[in-house]
């Protein structure tokens, strides 16, 4: 009825694989779960909780990321280097998510980020990696809208 856990190289080198559906119930993305795929798109839903090392196609340029994730490997997005439209979940909580990959991001798109990043104010400091470049693209307050919730970008 419903997939938890896509596992590690479930769709490996699908070379064919274009789109795919997951299930609202999908807690897991195992490593290198879709690359070797073409697909472009990755809506998701629901209870992602995790997404490991070389998860994501390289072809991938459009990726929502729930406020459910606790867990992304350093290297999840790997080689996506055509990403430009990633979208964080209001409140996204997750550390150490590496978007640096990238360098097609718009400012707009990364100041969006950091406005959905949750308010870390009182807890441990957690890190978004952007990369210098697209670093370069922020303004001073851009960057206190994230030093203001206790995030470091990096």
């Amino acid at each position: 009825n419903s997939v938890i856990n896509i596992q590690d190289r479930a769709f490996f080198n699908c070379s064919n694989l274009t789109v795919i559906v997951l299930s609202i119930s999908l807690e897991y993305l195992g490593s290198e779960a879709l690359r070797g795929t073409k697909i472009t798109e990755l809506i998701l839903k629901g209870k992602v909780r995790n997404i490991q090392t070389n998860a994501l196609p390289i072809t991938l340029e459009k990726i929502n990321l729930p406020k459910s994730l606790v867990w992304c490997h350093n290297n999840a997005f790997s080689g996506c280097t055509k990403l430009r439209d990633v979208t964080l979940d209001d409140n996204f909580n997750c550390n150490n998510v590496n978007l640096s990959v990238s360098t097609l991001y718009t400012r707009e798109t990364i100041v969006s980020w950091l406005n959905a990043l949750a308010d870390r104010t009182g807890q441990t400091a957690y890190k978004l990696t952007i990369g210098a470049t697209n670093l370069a693209k922020l303004t001073e307050q851009d960057i206190l809208i994230a030093t203001n919730k206790n995030w470091t970008l990096a």
